[in-house]
């Protein structure tokens, strides 16, 4: 009876061993593997600065200036020039139009191209302009194409509001083109649309300018194809025949 109880005992301490040694290669397996975790799947952004001054024709500078920076693809950012008439904008690397503009001054627009990390000064001078006599109005005019191949989108709709308030609708031709014509200055909200959802509804913001101008000028606004969602997908399955019969 001893001697079993010794071989049990013995047997049971080797099974041991051999569970605990495999428990750790199999720890030490783990830990010495390539393993990413959620910092290593985030892409990381690379930003730059456009910062500056803004003066009058006679050196001093401007409070109030709106400066924005608007990209190809319709990211934007703005700021306010403070009493110093300094200005800040930090942005993903890129090239942007940059539109500087306060009421009672000429409007300027430049194009700037900022690579990584970079601060770029961008200080200018805007003049007086005279009060016009009549107010100022400007078509408001622009292009829809697709976001992944730049091809145009006809039969688009396109709806014209500002301050909450909708103006206008209209479709976009065969050239994917849009006009809203004789609107005064200001801010106004271009919403795109289409009848069949194949694409995802996308809002951008135009200016027009106290010069009359657009900004952007000229406006390339895209859509994104929808993409298919469970909800939207029909499910059909084979017919079924058969006889069903009760428990018995």
């Amino acid at each position: 009876m001893r001697n079993k109880t010794t071989i049990l005992l013995s047997l049971f301490a080797v099974i041991c061993m051999v569970i605990i040694g495999c428990s750790s290669g199999s720890n030490s397996s783990l830990s010495g593997g390539n393993w990413v975790g959620l910092s290593g799947a985030s892409a990381t952004v690379n930003y730059a600065t456009l910062t500056g001054i803004i003066t009058d024709e006679n050196g001093q500078p401007l409070e109030n200036v709106y400066v924005r920076i608007l990209s190809a693809s319709m990211v934007t950012d703005s700021a306010i020039t403070d009493s110093t008439g300094r200005y800040q904008i930090s942005m993903p690397s890129g090239a942007y139009t940059v539109t500087i503009q306060r009421n009672g001054y000429a409007s300027i627009i430049e194009e700037v191209v900022l690579a990584d990390d970079e601060v770029r000064v961008y200080s200018t001078s805007i003049s007086t302009v005279a009060a016009p006599t009549e107010p100022v109005n400007a078509n408001i005019i622009g292009t829809v194409l697709l976001n992944a191949t730049s091809e145009v989108l006809p039969n688009i709709t396109v709806a014209l509001t500002k301050d909450g308030k909708a103006l206008a609708t209209t479709t976009t031709t065969t050239e994917g083109k849009f006009i809203f014509q004789n609107y005064t200055t200001g801010m106004y909200s271009v919403a795109l649309s289409d009848a069949e959802k194949k694409y995802v509804p996308t809002t951008y913001v135009i200016h027009i300018l106290n010069d009359g101008k657009l900004s952007p000028e000229l406006p390339k606004l895209y859509l994104s194809a929808r993409t298919i969602e469970e909800e939207d997908t029909e499910v059909y399955f084979d017919k079924v025949t058969g006889t069903i019969y009760d428990d018995f």
